[in-house]
C-alpha cells in the first residue's frame, strides 16, 4: 500500500495549516486512504486501515484521509499534506466549478478557528505556471522519499506503474512513482 510507504518513510517535512491565510501549490495527484484512530499509551494515533484485514475495523469506521504533495509558499518548500476530507472537497470544488489548474494555480487555504471548531474556506490565489526550478524540487524530494524508503526496506525497490515516457516500471515512493530508468514522474501510481 502507497501510504504505508509515506508513513514510515522517515521524511517529517509535512505542511501543516496555520491560522490566517496559507497559500500551496498543489503537484500531484492526492491520494486517497483510510486511517483509524486509537488510543495507545494514554495518546491518540492513527493506525492505516487494512480494508477487509483490518482488525480495528469490527468496533471503529475509519476515517478518509488525503495525502499531497505541495510547495509551502511561505518557504518555497515542497513538503506532505495530509488532510481531511473538509480541504479536499473544497478542493475538489475549485477544481471543477472555478476551473483551476493546480499547475498554474496556486490555492490559500484560510483557516480560522480551534480544533476541532475548525474552518476552513479556501479560494484560489495567484496563478502562474509550475517553474522548471519547482517541478526540479518536486523530483529532488521524491527521490529523497525514495532513498529512504530504500534504506528503510534494505534495498528492496517497489515496482509501481509502467512510465509512460519510456516503458519501465516506476519506483514507488508513497505519492508517485519514479521512473527508474528516465526519472520522469509518473503521478498516481
Amino acid at each position: 500500500m502507497l501510504i504505508e510507504k509515506y508513513w514510515g518513510n522517515g521524511i517529517r517535512e509535512h505542511f501543516r495549516t496555520k491560522t490566517g491565510k496559507n497559500t500551496i501549490r498543489i503537484v500531484g495527484n492526492p491520494e486517497m486512504f483510510m486511517v483509524h484512530w486509537i488510543k495507545v499509551s494514554g495518546k491518540m494515533r492513527k493506525k492505516i486501515c487494512q480494508t477487509s484485514k483490518c482488525s480495528f475495523c469490527p468496533g471503529d469506521i475509519p476515517k478518509t484521509r488525503i495525502l499531497m504533495t505541495v510547495i509551502d509558499r511561505e518557504d518555497d518548500k515542497v513538503k506532505w499534506f495530509e488532510s481531511g476530507l473538509q480541504i479536499f472537497s473544497q478542493l475538489k470544488n475549485l477544481l471543477v466549478y472555478n476551473h483551476i489548474s493546480f499547475d498554474t494555480d496556486d490555492v490559500i487555504i484560510n483557516k480560522d478557528g480551534i480544533s476541532p471548531f475548525v474552518k476552513y474556506d479556501i479560494v484560489p490565489g495567484p496563478e502562474s505556471m509550475t517553474t522548471p526550478g519547482e517541478r526540479e524540487k518536486v523530483q529532488e524530494f521524491l527521490l529523497g522519499v525514495e532513498k529512504s524508503i530504500d534504506k528503510l526496506y534494505n534495498g528492496d525497490i517497489y515496482n509501481g506503474d509502467i512510465c509512460n515516457k519510456c516503458g519501465s516500471n516506476g519506483i514507488v515512493n508513497g505519492m508517485a512513482c519514479i521512473c527508474s530508468s528516465c526519472g520522469n514522474i509518473i503521478w498516481g501510481c
